[in-house]
């Protein structure tokens, strides 16, 4: 299965606006904790909430090295085009 940064972009927003208080747009370049404000149960939940839409695996290090919304979807995309 193929999977678009595009598809991954609309499930990040779909978690992330569940998770917080006040939805705003989610633009690829927002920065995870900086401008979303996401703490560490939010990014494991989105984590996790990924990992089980797409059937991948993030690693601890790609985990701390991803900063970007537009980050995150790329490294998505790929581990589940890996996957495939």
């Amino acid at each position: 299965m193929i999977v678009s940064e595009a598809l991954v972009m609309v499930e990040i927003r779909r978690v992330v606006e569940l998770q917080l208080s006040a939805p705003r747009a989610i633009q690829p370049d927002d920065r995870l904790v900086d401008d979303l404000g996401l703490d560490s149960l939010t990014l494991t939940t989105l984590a996790v909430e990924l990992e089980d839409r797409f059937q991948i695996i993030l690693s601890d290090e790609e985990a701390t090295r991803i900063k970007t919304v537009g980050e995150l979807a790329r490294c998505v995309a790929a581990r589940a085009g890996a996957a495939s």
